[in-house]
């Protein structure tokens, strides 16, 4: 990737999400910010404006190739954010993404967060937590598992 689409995309980021860190929420100057792969490059993410973020330097280096960092209590849309972008990095649809979303807002069995506070989740807890979901969708008749099951055998966790 050459320097101009970097800088493209760094814009692109201010400009949707604000100068702020995508976990501590705090502003900065755009040069404080660096560039914070959800799906880290180490775990087989992309460049993608999806995968991309924005972070301080103490937060993108706490995290690491961690799906959060230490402090931070990831919510559903966290989970999601990271499990779809492994299940579209692996073949998989915008159709099961967006059924998941829906089934989640209608369904108030699921608790606030999907970890307990202090809970740092691995990318297996995160990968497992989808397949869970996705597995309850099934059984309510929201989703055709032939499809999923197609996708799933050609998946390997990477942890």
């Amino acid at each position: 990737m050459n320097s101009e689409h970097k800088r493209n995309q760094n814009q692109k980021l201010v400009e949707q999400y604000d100068p702020r860190c995508h976990w501590c929420r705090q502003f900065y100057l755009k040069d404080q910010l660096t560039r914070e792969h959800l799906r880290p490059k180490s775990k087989g993410g992309s460049n993608r404006m999806a995968n991309l973020r924005l972070a301080c330097r103490k937060c993108n280096q706490k995290r690491g190739n961690k799906p959060f960092p230490p402090e931070y209590t990831p919510t559903w849309k966290d989970v999601f954010q990271l499990g779809f972008l492994f299940i579209w990095d692996h073949g998989g649809n915008e159709q099961i993404v967006n059924l998941c979303l829906a089934h989640l807002k209608s369904n108030t069995k699921y608790p606030d967060t999907p970890f307990p506070h202090g809970h740092v989740p691995t990318w297996k807890d995160i990968f497992q937590l989808i397949l869970l979901f996705i597995w309850d969708m099934w059984e309510h008749g929201l989703i055709e598992a032939s499809s999923f099951v197609n996708w799933i055998e050609q998946v390997q966790i990477q942890n």
